[in-house]
């Protein structure tokens, strides 16, 4: 049966437990003006660490001079498109053959509309640490009716609520010491350790690179390199002395509270 993840707040626990992951427009959603009421879900391990990467890029490609520069760009679209608009609408009056045309100006004005907000909700956050914030895994049971951006699977999701019974904690455990860990920033390396960057970019080509150039596809390998060679210590440590296992949410809390965060 294929295995699917969601990652949530440790404050969030308690409510999943007793009502289930509930579909909606959460935080994040909000930040990429996503108003979907889903619940999202990562199929696999592998595409678990993808979505890590693709929020990782996405925050990165709106903070900073890249973020200026992106939301300069957009704010001339949108003056730009207003113009034609209104120029265009003064024409229709006469030539109804033109509304086509109205209607694609104001669907590329809704889209820069879109990343103007994107990069401004961005920058909300101070760092990707925040963005990203701490919080568990979630393991998800019994789902049959997933959707998907077309061969995305980092990027799927369910439009309707949950049940408690079908939602585990995921968690690490060291083989000799028993130490729990719960935190989702080591449970997504844990992901990565146990695999290669190899999987990782064959994961991506198979999913959302599969129309990269090779310039960037070389880009993709390059950066899924250094983060493992960055984490390679840590890597080691996960795969060689921990080992995941799953506990339902409620007897998760019962047994260690809100969380057992490294």
């Amino acid at each position: 049966m294929d295995e699917y993840y969601h990652f949530t707040k440790y404050e969030y626990l308690a409510s999943i437990a007793k009502n289930g992951l509930i579909a909606q427009v959460g935080d994040r959603s909000f930040s990429i003006n996503d108003d979907r009421k889903a619940v999202y879900l990562s199929k696999g391990k592998l595409s678990s660490a993808l979505m890590f990467f693709a929020m990782k890029w996405f925050y990165e490609s709106r903070k900073g001079d890249d973020g200026k520069e992106l939301l300069a760009s957009t704010i001339s679209s949108i003056e730009y498109y207003d113009k034609l608009l209104a120029k265009e609408q003064n024409r229709t009056k006469k030539l109804s053959f033109l509304r086509r045309n109205i209607e694609e100006l104001k669907k590329n004005r809704e889209a820069a509309i879109r990343v103007k907000n994107q990069v401004e909700n961005m920058n909300r956050y101070p760092s990707f640490e925040e963005y990203w914030g701490s919080g568990v895994y979630l393991s998800v049971n019994n789902v049959s009716d997933v959707k998907y951006n077309d061969s995305d699977f980092r990027n799927c999701w369910v439009e309707r609520d949950i049940e408690p019974k079908d939602i585990s904690v995921v968690f690490l455990k060291h083989k000799e010491t028993g130490e729990i860990i719960d935190d989702k920033s080591i449970i997504v390396n844990y992901f990565m350790a146990t695999g290669a960057p190899e999987d990782l970019y064959y994961e991506y080509i198979s999913t959302i690179g599969s129309h990269d150039d090779k310039y960037t596809a070389h880009n993709i390998m390059k950066e899924f390199n250094s983060y493992y060679v960055n984490h390679e210590k840590e890597f080691n440590d996960l795969k060689n002395n921990y080992e995941m296992m799953k506990m339902p949410i409620q007897e998760y809390i019962n047994v260690h509270g809100k969380g057992a965060k490294k």
